[in-house]
């Protein structure tokens, strides 16, 4: 029970309660084995006095002994209960013990102290036969039927009955506001309880929020460091990274000056050797003029009888003299073709060419003046024939046509071969002796060893400023103007940025796709012609003079649109990822005016077009008259054996769609080798 103690509820309290509840229980025993008949309950009868328990008296005496013994039992018992009253602190064992009767017993006794008349002791008597009653009654409780109960118990309990009515309603208000208090203390006690473990359950909660924002602040702390670590390792990459970068502008600085000089040293030794050949040429025809004069003077010795034949042998003579001025003339005009040659190297070659075809109409116009002095000379020893001396000259000079065609062949070669590589080389010019048999030893002992360092991309030391200005004004020129056209928009093209790509792998195949098709002409006898129309002439002025088409296989600067430009520029264009629905075959495809490639360069999400400037050997070209879909290769040539190197689709042929026809011109490859892709340009509109 001290477990249920709290401030508001003590000891004495509960004590107090108990006695209530005990003395409730006595009230209602009382009430039940009482014979008043407002106490019995419906249909009970007080219990039997037995016979032997009673003496014969007179009823009236009975009658007064009852109301003298009620008058002071009432005030015996007031007085009891006046004097053992119970307290708020303790409560009288006297009235309320373990047996829980030992009241009516205390009574009793002091009924039999003061007892001295037979009266007294005759009630003293009774009193002792009412309290073996009781003892009885105590004991056999359950048993209603053998309780005994005297006649004089009867008459007082009535007035203990009336007596403790109101006391016991009194103690059973208190009780039940006793028995609130407690089930309030016991509430209130569990309120606490509930109270103090919500409490507990906070302080845990609180407590398990501090070891986990501990263990956060270790986290944080952690990652903090981490973070600084990462730092510190970006701060050391970016200086590192800076350096090297400083490392490579100076390796590029020194790549472009050696590459400046050598080109300087390659530009000399081009103009040294043409020199010297030409001086070779005007030597060899000096020699033979002077053979020739002396010649003639020996003739006029010798012949004096056939002065008529000599006259004419003048004549011829005189001929034969402006035929050698005018070579003569043509010679300066080689030599003038020449030294432009050190400008262009593929001009060079074909004014080389024109001088052998000049060279070889002198030759036959020669024989056909020789024909005509032997017929008129008769005998005269072809040997001493001055168109014999002519003849050998012509002879000489296209020996050195060739040998120059040679030497050039040979110098592209070896330029070829350096560019290919991409790294230095050392080239002497001693082979030159054994390309070129008939001419001086002296003009064969020039040997210069010079390292090359050629590039075959031309854009790549032009300055970003220049080039970016140079691609935007070929953009908008080479696009259609017209107020309603879609093409409309490129007028208002701006370059953002310029990618030079730089592939090795993708040029070796390149030249060797060129070379394979300079082969397959000269297997077949194929020459390419001018394209016809020619390309805009704002695309071919902006880089004619930075970039070396090679005429011979067709090679020209050509656009194309792409949204794939990482492909192309790490594995080259491929026919093979072309889409099957072009008009044209299966094949890739270049235009010459920028809108139309516009058209296939769709904006990426930063708004950015990219367009690539490619070269392309486009060979042979065959002209579609119209739609070609589904072609997956080039036709077959109509005059030779072999495929043709390339489609082109001119303006105003039907391309197969309703009500449509060409609008802008364009040329499909089938193999992607053919072509070589130099600079991304990423532009918006």
């Amino acid at each position: 029970m001290q477990e249920f103690f709290t401030p508001q509820l003590d000891q004495g309290m509960v004590y107090r309660a108990c006695a209530i509840v005990v003395a409730a229980v006595l009230l209602a025993l009382i009430r039940k084995y009482s014979s008043s008949p407002d106490i019995f309950g419906p249909g009970e009868q007080p219990a039997r006095v037995p016979q032997w328990q009673f003496e014969s008296r007179n009823h009236d005496d009975w009658q007064a002994m009852d109301l003298k013994m009620q008058g002071q039992m009432e005030s015996l018992f007031v007085a009891f209960l006046a004097t053992n009253k119970p307290s708020r602190d303790s409560i009288n064992t006297n009235i309320v013990t373990s047996r829980g009767f030992d009241y009516h017993f205390d009574f009793v006794r002091m009924v039999q102290v003061n007892g001295k008349t037979n009266r007294e002791r005759r009630i003293r008597r009774q009193m002792v036969i009412c309290e073996s009653g009781l003892i009885k009654w105590e004991t056999e409780l359950n048993r209603r039927e053998k309780m005994l109960c005297s006649f004089h118990f009867g008459c007082w309990s009535n007035i203990i009955a009336g007596r403790l009515r109101p006391a016991a309603d009194r103690l059973l208000a208190v009780a039940r506001q006793a028995a609130e208090s407690l089930q309030e203390g016991i509430q209130q006690r569990r309120r606490a309880e509930s109270r103090a473990d919500e409490e507990e359950r906070r302080r845990k909660a609180a407590e398990a929020q501090l070891i986990q924002a501990e263990k956060l602040a270790e986290a944080a702390a952690l990652k903090s460091a981490q973070t600084e670590a990462r730092a510190s390792h970006a701060e050391h990459t970016r200086e590192q990274a800076a350096k090297q970068a400083a490392q490579l502008q100076a390796q590029l600085s020194q790549v472009r000056a050696s590459a400046a000089e050598s080109e300087k040293q390659q530009a000399l030794l081009l103009k040294s050797v043409k020199e010297d050949a030409v001086k070779q040429q005007v030597l060899l025809l000096k020699k033979g003029a002077a053979a020739e004069r002396q010649r003639e003077q020996d003739k006029k010795r010798s012949q004096s009888e056939a002065e008529f034949q000599a006259r004419d042998t003048e004549e011829h003579r005189m001929h034969l003299g402006r035929q050698l001025s005018q070579l003569k003339e043509d010679l300066a005009k080689a030599d003038h073709r020449a030294d432009e040659a050190e400008k262009n190297q593929t001009q060079a070659e074909a004014k080389l060419l024109q001088a052998m075809r000049v060279a070889e109409t002198a030759a036959l116009k020669s024989a056909q003046f020789e024909g005509k002095a032997r017929h008129e000379a008769g005998r005269t020893d072809e040997a001493e024939n001055p168109l014999g001396i002519l003849r050998l000259h012509m002879e000489a000079l296209r020996k050195v046509a060739e040998d120059n065609e040679k030497m050039a062949h040979a110098l592209k070669q070896e330029l070829e071969s350096s560019i290919i590589y991409g790294s230095s080389h050392m080239v002497s010019w001693n082979p030159l002796r054994r390309l070129f048999p008939t001419v001086a030893r002296d003009a064969c002992s020039l040997t210069t060893r010079a390292t090359l360092s050629l590039r075959f991309w031309p854009f790549f030391d032009m300055d970003e400023a220049v080039l970016k200005k140079r691609i935007q004004d070929a953009l908008r020129a080479t696009s259609h103007q017209g107020h309603s056209s879609r093409c409309n928009p490129m007028q208002k093209a701006v370059v953002q940025r310029i990618e030079r790509i730089f592939d090795q792998t993708l040029i070796k195949n390149y030249l060797r796709s060129k070379q394979a098709i300079r082969e397959d002409f000269e297997k077949h006898g194929i020459t390419v012609g001018a394209l016809s129309p020619g390309l805009p002439q704002a695309l071919t002025e902006s880089f004619s003079s930075s970039v070396p088409l090679d005429e011979d296989v067709g090679e020209q600067l050509l656009f194309h649109g792409t949204t794939s430009f990482e492909h192309i520029r790490q594995q080259g264009f491929d026919e093979r990822c072309a889409k099957k629905t072009g008009l044209y075959g299966w094949g890739v495809y270049f235009a010459d005016q920028a809108c139309k490639a516009s058209q296939y360069a769709k904006p990426s999400e930063g708004g950015l077009r990219c367009i690539i400037l490619a070269r392309v050997a486009l060979g042979d070209c065959f002209s579609a008259d119209g739609h070609m879909a589904g072609q997956k290769r080039s036709p077959p040539r109509k005059v030779s054996s072999g495929l043709y190197g390339s489609v082109v689709a001119n303006v105003g042929i039907p391309n197969g769609q309703p009500l449509s026809t060409q609008q802008h011109r364009e040329f499909v490859l089938f193999d992607g080798k053919h072509a070589y892709p130099d600079l991304a340009i990423f532009f918006t509109l």
